[in-house]
């Protein structure tokens, strides 16, 4: 499965789960393994049904969209119970992001500068030559 169709999927199944009436919505203060029988037979078969016709998805693809989602829910779920727990969370989900951000910036300009043959990068390879 490539990464702009798992991508797809899981937004597609993000977009109906929120959607869907909340008597199908999983519990978050039960684990996944306790009511995967009863997601099986009633939470996939709505989804599946509302999923767009064009995604060719199985079960299990599906199933792991709703497992990966339970699972970072009921994360947050049980850091809420927890005082101040949450803040932490966020800003460390913050930094993280943030860290990505900037990476991304920095490969973006040191491409440009090599597509443009920029002189700083030619001196600085001229000198990694000499040594």
């Amino acid at each position: 499965m490539s990464n702009s169709f798992r991508k797809t999927l899981h937004d597609e199944v993000i977009q109906i789960y929120n959607n869907l009436n909340t008597n199908l919505h999983f519990d978050l203060s039960k684990t996944f393994r306790s009511q995967k029988k009863i997601l099986n037979k009633r939470l996939l078969p709505a989804i599946k049904s509302a999923i767009n016709p064009s995604l060719k998805a199985y079960d299990t693809e599906i199933m792991k969209v709703i497992k990966q989602l339970h699972k970072s829910w009921r994360e947050i779920w049980k850091l809420r119970q927890k005082d101040r727990r949450i803040e932490k969370h966020n800003r460390k989900q913050h930094i993280a992001s943030r860290k990505d951000q900037k990476l991304g910036w920095r490969q973006k300009g040191l491409l440009h500068m090599v597509s443009i043959k920029d002189k700083l990068l030619t001196d600085c390879h001229l000198l990694d030559d000499i040594s």
